[in-house]
Formats: C-alpha cells, sequence, structure tokens
C-alpha cells in the first residue's frame, strides 16, 4: 500500500518524466529532422508526392519512429527525470526531514525504483507490440522520403516473410534492379536443410507467361546442402550449379509450386530498405524464427540477447546516477544535467562497442550483457557510499 511520501515522490517523478519525455524526444526530432530536411523537401516536390507539402511528409515520417526515439532514449529519460527529480527535493530542503523522520534513503528511493521497474515493463511491450506493428509504415515512409531521388543503397542484409535472408551488394532505387545478390534459403519440406543462390544481377519485372513481377535473376549458380551442411552435387540433387541471362525467376507465395526446391519469397523493391528498418525492429518471436532457421546468423542472435538485457538499462542508469545527486546534495540542475549526459555518453558507448565485438569477437549473450552486468555492479558500489 503506498503511502503519502510515496504518493509524493511518484507525483513528482511523473511530472519530471512527462517533461524530460517531451524536451528530449522534441530535440531529437529536431536534429534528425534538421539533418533530412533536404530529404524531405524531395520528398515533397516528387512526382509521385500527394501534394500536402513538407510538413505532411514529416508528420508522416515522424509519426510512426516515435515509440522507436522511445525505446532509445528511455534509459536516459528514466536517469535525467529521477536525478531532476531528487534535485528538486534537495534544492527545497525536502530530504533531510525524511532522513531526520527516521525514513531510510533505500525506502526514500523506492518508488523511484518501483517507476523504473513499470517503465522497464513498458519498455519491453513496446519494443514487442508496437513496433513491429509498425514495421510497414516504416518501410513505407521510408520509401516516401526516398521517392524524390534516384539513390543506390549498399550493403543491404534483409530478410523476407519467408525466412530467406537477402545479402544484396546494390540496390539501383528506382531501376528496381540488384547488383550482386546472395539469397540463402531453406526448404521446409526437403532433405535440403540450406541453399544459397548467387547472381550476378537480379531485375523486378513481368514474368512473360503471366504478365505478373518477379524477381528474375542473372549470370549466377546455386548450391544445394543436405542436413549435415554437406555441399550435394548436381547430380545426387538434380539441379543446374549455373545459370545464365534470366535464368533464374524466384516464384511467388502466390505461385503453383511445381517443385519443393524452388525458392519461394515475397520480397519486392518496396522492402527494400536500410537494415535498420528490417531485423532491428522485429519482435522477438520473430527473431527466434530466423535463428532457429539459421543458428549461426550472429546478427540475429545479438540482436535476441539485446532485446532481453536492454530494457533493464533503465534500473542500470538509476544505480548509477542516483549516488552523484544524493552523495554530493547537489542543488544545482545543470550539474546534474551535466553528469546525466556524462553517464549516459559512457553507458551508450559502451553497448555500442560490445554490439561491435558481439558480431564477430565477443559471444552474442555476452556482448549483450556485458554493459548491464558492468554498470549495474558499478552503481551497486557507488549506493554503498552514499549515507542511508
Amino acid at each position: 500500500m503506498l503511502g503519502i511520501l510515496d504518493r509524493y515522490i511518484i507525483r513528482s517523478l511523473t511530472y519530471s518524466y512527462v517533461v524530460v519525455t517531451l524536451a528530449l524526444m522534441g530535440l531529437i526530432v529536431m536534429l534528425d529532422a534538421f539533418l533530412r530536411i533536404k530529404s524531405f523537401m524531395e520528398a515533397a516536390h516528387a512526382p509521385t508526392s500527394p501534394g500536402f507539402g513538407v510538413m505532411s511528409v514529416m508528420v508522416q515520417y515522424y509519426a510512426v519512429r516515435l515509440p522507436v526515439f522511445y525505446v532509445r532514449i528511455s534509459p536516459a529519460i528514466m536517469l535525467t527525470s529521477a536525478m531532476f527529480c531528487l534535485a528538486q527535493f534537495n534544492k527545497s530542503n525536502e530530504l533531510m526531514p525524511m532522513r531526520a523522520s527516521g525514513i531510510s534513503l533505500y525506502r526514500t528511493l523506492a518508488p523511484i525504483f518501483l517507476g523504473a521497474v513499470i517503465i522497464t515493463a513498458f519498455v519491453f511491450v513496446n519494443q514487442e507490440v508496437v513496433i513491429p506493428s509498425l514495421v510497414p509504415r516504416l518501410r513505407e515512409t521510408e520509401s516516401l522520403l526516398g521517392a524524390g531521388k534516384t539513390s543506390v543503397l549498399e550493403r543491404l542484409d534483409l530478410d523476407d516473410d519467408q525466412h530467406n535472408n537477402w545479402d544484396i551488394a546494390k540496390y539501383f532505387k528506382g531501376e528496381e534492379k540488384i547488383q550482386g545478390l546472395l539469397i540463402t534459403a531453406r526448404y521446409p519440406d526437403s532433405p535440403y536443410v540450406r541453399v544459397h543462390v548467387k547472381a550476378e544481377s537480379a531485375k523486378w519485372k513481368r514474368t512473360a507467361s503471366d504478365g505478373v513481377p518477379r524477381w528474375h535473376l542473372s549470370n549466377g549458380g546455386e548450391t544445394r546442402y543436405d542436413l549435415s551442411r554437406r555441399r550435394l552435387t548436381s547430380d545426387e540433387a538434380n539441379y543446374d550449379t549455373r545459370f545464365g541471362e534470366d535464368g533464374y525467376v524466384l516464384l511467388r507465395p502466390e505461385d503453383k509450386l511445381d517443385s519443393p526446391y524452388q525458392i519461394i519469397s515475397d520480397f519486392q523493391p518496396k522492402d527494400m530498405i536500410p537494415p535498420d528498418v528490417g531485423l532491428a525492429y522485429q519482435s522477438s518471436e520473430y527473431l527466434r524464427k530466423l535463428l532457429a532457421a539459421d543458428p549461426l546468423r550472429r546478427d540475429v542472435n545479438m540482436l535476441v540477447q539485446t532485446r532481453y538485457s536492454m530494457p533493464f538499462s533503465n534500473i542500470v542508469l538509476l544505480l548509477l546516477g542516483l549516488p552523484f545527486v544524493l552523495g554530493t546534495e547537489s542543488r544545482s540542475t545543470f550539474g546534474g544535467l551535466i553528469t546525466c549526459l556524462i553517464i549516459c555518453a559512457a553507458f551508450y558507448g559502451t553497448c555500442a562497442l560490445c554490439t561491435e565485438l558481439g558480431k564477430e569477437t565477443l559471444s552474442p549473450a555476452a556482448a549483450a550483457w556485458l554493459p548491464i552486468a558492468a554498470f549495474g555492479a558499478l552503481g551497486i558500489f557507488l549506493f554503498d557510499w552514499v549515507r542511508t
């Protein structure tokens, strides 16, 4: 049961959290819009634009990205709002009477950590339910932003709904053409656990027989493997290892399957987006299915581990930041803000470094949980120095 003091602290924390959220989210949107303003203007004046102007394009673009921004900066929001809340208590000399009345500091901070636990649960739901449901809109708005210019996307690593992986060297937007393609697929109802189809180029165009657009692969080869991952020869698996011009056509899900070894994909040019609008925004369930299909995908394994570790950063940053306010009894809002920036920069920088190491050197689990464990232990150590 929450007492009067608990409700008072929660009200103060809620007010700080709302203010800090609006301020930081607004700042991120403004900075991002400043960097993309040229793209917004080009998209607004593109021939395919509905003609509603630059502001309409910006609203469509950022409306679906606010949950994404929130998940990324929620630990910083939690830390900043808690530090501002306690700094305000120090400024008005409210913490000292609390201690004088016999209430321990840990008991005083309990509502703040309760709030962090609630925010952690909310962030988890956001990244598992809300953001995955917005992936189609994220893709559409990404395409909308690039509608006013001809561009080349390089080094794309994307997955379709059939769990095929597309490793693309270059995609020429507007021409609907791929240069340098490797598709890793798995046949669910065949003895071949994996197939690699590599092509020099691929073109999205209508098939002559029925007029339906499909991917036509040119100048490449196919490699099939058995359950033990042994490469099968063309005689063993009855397939052509090489193909020439328009020699390999990918089927669409609605097509009739003549052979159980043909690749089926719903992948289309509109899905050709930067990789950060693909796997990074899918749910953990979707990522686990990809990992089960191909256990060697370190990038997917890293994303799965990060999904479980990052929500706890709300609590970890509190453990790190609050001792600096409580230990010094600082009344400076500016000093608290600088402290928050330093702590957040150190934490996010370490997370980014571990993520890169997790792609090559560290195991994905170690790379995802190392920042949480290291900074969490440091935060607990700092709390022991605070007078309770």
